[in-house]
């Protein structure tokens, strides 16, 4: 197993086939609900901890797998709440042009805490091209992003940590919800507003 330590926030760990088989992992069907997948996740990170000072279980995390030719993987591991230091969070300007809400249809995703919502931010803020996007809370505690995609990007990654961290939710039903039910946290750039914090 190597170890790659990227910065303060992201490591990338290289598993030959051999250290597939000692963590009983395969690459192609890993799958974070089954307990086997968990535990081969966290003896690997268990060990890049002692191997590298990388402490994965301090904060959340998102990991990517990829399947190496050689029958191995490459591993990816993200910290979600430490990944941006202050300074870079005040360099990175608002670079949304208006609400999500007026503009094409949005994609809304739902949160079942502020804490989860703010972490998504987080992510998608550091791609530095997070699509035009409102923030709204409920009257129960449910938070909602509403994203409208930029067809000149690759969603795929935004909506993937989106999909990590909450739930995909019907447009229709929920705008008129929303007004009704809920306020305001974020208008026009709530990934840029919510990833500083």
């Amino acid at each position: 197993m190597e170890l790659i330590l990227i910065n303060d926030t992201k490591l990338k760990i290289m598993l030959t086939e051999e250290d597939m088989v000692h963590y009983e992992l395969d690459c192609n069907c890993a799958n974070y609900d089954n307990t086997e997948t968990r535990r081969a996740f966290w003896s690997i990170l268990d060990e890049a901890k002692h191997r590298t000072g990388f402490d994965a279980a301090s904060d959340r995390v998102f990991i990517q797998l990829y399947p190496s030719k050689e029958g191995g993987c490459e591993m990816y591991v993200t910290k979600v709440g430490l990944l941006c230091s202050a300074e870079d969070r005040k360099k990175f300007k608002c670079s949304s042009a208006g609400s999500a809400s007026k503009h094409k249809k949005a994609h809304v995703f739902v949160f079942d805490s502020l804490h989860n919502m703010i972490a998504a931010c987080r992510l998608i803020g550091s791609s530095k091209v997070p699509p035009s996007s409102d923030a709204w809370i409920d009257e129960n505690g449910l938070c909602y992003l509403f994203l409208t995609p930029d067809d000149s990007i690759d969603n795929s990654y935004l909506y993937g940590i989106m999909n990590e961290f909450g739930k995909t939710a019907e447009t229709d039903s929920l705008s008129s919800y929303i007004k009704e039910h809920g306020k305001t946290l974020c208008k026009k750039c709530a990934v840029e507003t919510l990833s500083v914090f």
